[in-house]
C-alpha cells in the first residue's frame, strides 16, 4: 500500500529531477523492485555491494540470514520451509 506508494514518487522524482537517493530498507522485494543498486550488510560489515540483481540473491540470502530463499522475476523473494 502506502510503501509502494511512496517508493513509487521517490523513483519518478528521482528519475524526473535526475537525483540519487539513499535509503535504508528492509524488504529485500522492495529493494528489488524499487532499487538500481545495493550494499547487503553481514553484521557491521559489506556482504555485497553492486547492482541490486547481483546483490540480492538465493546465495546472499543465505549467507547473511541463514535461510533458503528463492528470487522469482527479479522481483519477488520466496523463503523456503
Amino acid at each position: 500500500g502506502n510503501q509502494i506508494d511512496v517508493l513509487r514518487l521517490l523513483r519518478q522524482i528521482s528519475r524526473s529531477r535526475c537525483l540519487t537517493i539513499i535509503m535504508s530498507i528492509h524488504d529485500l522485494s522492495l529493494s528489488l523492485m524499487f532499487s538500481d543498486t545495493a550494499l547487503m550488510l553481514h553484521g557491521a560489515r559489506i556482504a555485497r555491494q553492486g547492482q541490486v540483481s547481483h546483490v540480492i540473491t538465493p546465495e546472499s540470502i543465505r549467507q547473511v540470514y541463514q535461510v533458503e530463499a528463492s528470487v522469482i522475476g527479479g522481483k519477488y523473494i520466496h523463503l523456503h520451509g
